[in-house]
């Protein structure tokens, strides 16, 4: 007796064949062939929650380098900015090379309250350089590529052992993200960073 709904197939063959096919659809769905959504990047997630609670909230990338007698002094790993009113946030800049994590990075993705934001600190693994040192303006959901800030320290007195310690004599200067910046963050924000508008940092102009 034919099965009601498949006329023409035994009741055994059609129960396989829909087995087959169920499997076939799981096996497919699975392997993301016919997934309905594609995943979506890890910072562009995090833009998203931080915008769903505070809708307002803007987006910052940059990232810093500190070079002493025109060499890389150290990697920075943390960035302190201060906002003209409210409370200072701690940025994450970049993870070292040789940290065991999945999640190594480059470059700052910062979501922040609108306002005018200033780069007051800057962490290293060997030491932190204190001080304000660039600023930009953040508006209501603005995405804004701040730029690559280097700052060059340069050796003008070693100083006294028992009386003083060295000088230095202070330049910043703002480049284009580096290659190295620019691929972490497409990788970790791709939707972020495709709209992101390039402004670049004021310099503090008391360092130059």
């Amino acid at each position: 007796m034919a099965a009601i709904g498949a006329p023409g197939f035994p009741a055994g063959i059609w129960s396989m064949r829909l087995l087959a096919l169920v499997l076939l659809t799981l096996g497919l769905a699975v392997s993301g062939d016919i997934s309905p959504v594609c995943a979506q990047a890890a910072g562009d997630i995090q833009v998203a929650n931080a915008r769903n609670e505070h809708p307002d909230y803007g987006v910052l990338m940059f990232n810093i380098s500190i070079n002493k007698d025109r060499k890389m002094d150290c990697i920075p790993l943390h960035a302190v900015l201060k906002p003209e009113q409210g409370r200072t946030q701690l940025v994450d800049l970049n993870t070292l090379p040789l940290e065991f994590t999945a999640h190594h990075f480059k470059g700052a993705l910062a979501p922040l309250p609108p306002g005018t934001w200033t780069v007051v600190q800057v962490s290293c693994y060997k030491h932190d350089f204190n001080g304000p040192i660039v600023q930009v303006k953040i508006a209501p959901g603005e995405i804004v590529n701040a730029g690559h800030v280097v700052v060059d320290r340069v050796m003008v007195d070693p100083g006294n052992f028992f009386t003083r310690g060295p000088k230095f004599s202070t330049h910043v200067r703002i480049e284009e993200l580096p290659a190295e910046s620019v691929a972490s963050l497409k990788t970790r924000a791709p939707e972020t960073f495709a709209r992101a508008k390039r402004r670049n940092f004021a310099i503090n102009t008391a360092l130059n």
